[in-house]
């Protein structure tokens, strides 16, 4: 899952770099922000409707780790192609943000009940301390960022 939305999302940045680049030069406008923000919380929705569902895990609280996941390639995006985006930049950063988006979805989820199995957190080991193990998604319909 988390593979193709970084394909996706990477690829979308690359197609046209230099329009990319100037959307994020005017995003400090107003108009400007309004608009990014209106685009960032539609894209995050979305995000949330597909994580919604992943069939062998759940998030406490969607919405706020849909925004983490679409911040952070959004941020590593802007930073690459503020750096040149070679061709290596660009197959570097899909690579990472895979690992990266993975990490931290297998850090903030846990395991749906599936087969009359009892719910199992099977990252405990790799969770923080003090993370908490989460709940039921909201069925995407139900999905609002505030």
């Amino acid at each position: 899952m988390i593979e193709s939305v970084v394909q996706a999302f990477v690829e979308a940045k690359m197609e046209r770099a230099d329009v990319s680049m100037a959307l994020y030069a005017t995003a400090n406008g107003r108009e400007a922000t309004a608009l990014v923000k209106k685009v960032g919380k539609r894209a995050q929705i979305a995000l949330a409707s597909m994580l919604a569902t992943a069939s062998d895990a759940q998030f406490a609280d969607l919405p706020f780790t849909s925004l983490m996941l679409y911040s952070a390639m959004g941020g590593a995006t802007r930073a690459v192609l503020e750096a040149g985006a070679s061709p290596k930049m660009v197959r570097l950063l899909r690579k990472q943000l895979v690992l990266l988006g993975r990490g931290f979805l297998m850090n903030v989820a846990t395991r749906r009940r599936s087969r009359g199995l009892p719910p199992l957190d099977l990252l405990s080991a790799q969770r923080a301390p003090g993370a908490s193990t989460g709940t039921r998604a909201p069925s995407p319909p139900s999905i609002r960022l505030e």
